[in-house]
Parts: C-alpha cells; structure tokens; sequence
C-alpha cells in the first residue's frame, strides 16, 4: 500500500494524504478524486465482473450462425419462433461459409454458433454438441410414376435425378455411399441450391435425394412434393452445433446454445 500510494503522488504530484493529529487525513486533491474513481470501480463492478451480464429478455444482441440454405429453411424458424417468445429484441443472421471462412469466422468471433453437418471442424479450440441424427429420404412430385406403388430398387435406378451441388457436406455423405456400393443414378440435372427443388420436382419427372429435415419441409409447402423412404438402408450423420473456445463461457452464447439444443433434442424425441 506504501509503494502504490508513493507511485501516485510521484505521478499526481501531490501528497494525497497527510498526517495530522487525529490520524490521516486527505487532500483537497484527494477528495476531488473520490467521487470519479467511484464511478469507475461501479462501472467495472457492474459490467466487467457482475455474472448477469446477459438478459435475454433486455437484450438488443445480434447473433451470427452459419448454416446451408435449407439449414436457414428447416432450423432458422424453430430457432426464430423460440427467440421471440423470450427474447423479442434479439436478432439473427445467417451465413454460409466455406469450411476455411467458416473456421476464422468462430475464431474472430465473426460467427456465432455453426449449426447442421460440419465433419471439418475438428479443430482442440471448437466445441460441438450432438443435436439429433438425420437420415437420407427421396422426394418427387406427387403422382411421380417413378414412386407411384412401390419404390422398388429397380425404379430408384431407373429414375432420372436432379443432384444439389451445395456447401452443404451432407451430400458427400449420400455420394460416398452410393459410390461404395456402385449404385449409380441417372443424373439429368446438376443445380446448387436446395430450395429450387421446390419449383423443379413439381413441374417434372425428377426425383431428388435429400436429408429427411429437407423432404419434410418440402412436403409442408403447399402438398405438391412427396416423401419416399430408400428402396435401401440409408447411411446416417449427426447434425451438432460448433462454437469456439473463446465464446464457451460468454453467458449469451451459452443462452443461444442451450436454446437450439432445447429445441432440437426435443424435436427429435417427438419424431
């Protein structure tokens, strides 16, 4: 204490404190400096060492998550719907990166939380935990002759396909499969995003292979695309939520994890 206030009146170039008869007493300075360090150490108090720094009922914090366009289709609105039930001033975004840009961005803390199937994140400084497991179903549109009856392995090869090229690994999954066991579709049309299946199987012939969470939510838009288990045993992937070590104590991302892993493991459960 003797070394500290000798550095401060070196540097204030003024005494602070001075002995009198009843003990010690401060200066005019000394007093002019009180009521400014008390503000300063309430403010470190209430916004760096208080542990409620996250309401989520008060809170106007945006939050970034990376997910593929179906991943914005299929968890986005669970997520949404969750939020604004208990914390109407909070917002989203969605992004979709490659997995290098998707790395740097939970490093930089430019993301969030990743959210869907990300086999790349490997890395001793990304957290994960396992949501739910998915599944490969086939979709067309309703009527399709090819699914009409049973869909029989002979009328999966026989249909013609529309394959989606997307960030999304998911696909990879399905690909190595079918390279595995030398089951090889007729490809007739190559696109890059999930949600033109939506337009392209109900004014076509073509059937699609498709996470089971992409069939349902395409089954849900207006009744024109159906859903069709494999004419074989489908391969599995599990679907995690990804943070970086440097948000695994931050109490909003905690809430914001806690919240998906709610909403999904129960969704899961139900189904």
């Amino acid at each position: 204490m003797s070394y500290m206030l000798a550095k401060m009146r070196k540097v204030l170039g003024d005494a602070l404190f001075v002995r009198v008869r009843a003990g010690v007493e401060p200066t005019p300075r000394a007093l002019s400096m009180a009521e400014p360090i008390r503000t300063v150490l309430e403010k470190i108090r209430s916004d760096v060492l208080s542990t409620s720094g996250f309401d989520c009922k008060t809170s106007a914090r945006l939050f970034s998550l990376c997910t593929s366009d179906v991943g914005e289709a299929f968890f986005l609105s669970r997520i949404v719907r969750e939020m604004r039930s208990l914390a109407p001033r909070l917002s989203l975004r969605s992004r979709s990166l490659t997995p290098a840009a998707l790395e740097e961005g939970l490093e930089t803390g430019e993301i969030d939380l990743a959210v869907g199937y990300f086999p790349d994140l490997k890395r001793a400084d990304i957290f994960q935990q396992a949501l739910f497991t998915s599944h490969f179903v086939c979709i067309a549109r309703r009527g399709n002759p090819f699914v009409k009856g049973a869909f029989t392995m002979q009328r999966f090869l026989d249909a013609p396909y529309v394959d989606v090229s997307t960030p999304g690994r998911s696909r990879e999954v399905i690909q190595r499969y079918l390279a595995k066991r030398d089951i090889r579709r007729n490809v007739h049309l190559q696109i890059s995003h999930f949600l033109s299946l939506g337009e392209i199987l109900p004014q076509s012939d073509l059937l699609a292979i498709v996470p089971k969470e992409a069939g349902d939510f395409f089954a849900r838009q207006g009744g024109r695309i159906s859903v069709h288990a494999l004419p074989f045993k489908s391969p599995i992937f599990r679907l995690t939520q990804h943070w970086h070590k440097r948000n695994h104590d931050d109490l909003g991302n905690r809430w914001l994890r806690e919240i998906i892993r709610r909403t999904f493991q129960a969704g899961a459960r139900a189904a």
